[in-house]
């Protein structure tokens, strides 16, 4: 995997179309999932319920399911 990344908060684009934008493909389940934990991140972070230090891990893990997700393959071209 080539440099992969996903922008988060609350004007970032869906993960879905962030990883389709970069080459890679991920299930409507997964996508749902996940995309539902970062928007419940962005919701923290937002109302100043959780520190930045701890948004910074949250976005960091939440990374690693992203591509460590079963359904998470690069497109054939």
């Amino acid at each position: 995997m080539t440099d992969f990344g996903i922008h988060f908060g609350a004007l970032a684009e869906p993960i879905v179309e962030q990883c389709l934008k970069q080459g890679y493909s991920i299930s409507e389940n997964d996508s749902k999932r996940l995309q539902g934990i970062a928007d419940a991140i962005t919701m923290l972070k937002v109302h100043g319920i959780i520190p930045d230090s701890v948004i910074h891990k949250a976005h960091q893990k939440l990374l690693k399911m992203i591509t460590e997700a079963e359904s998470f393959a690069e497109k054939d071209p």
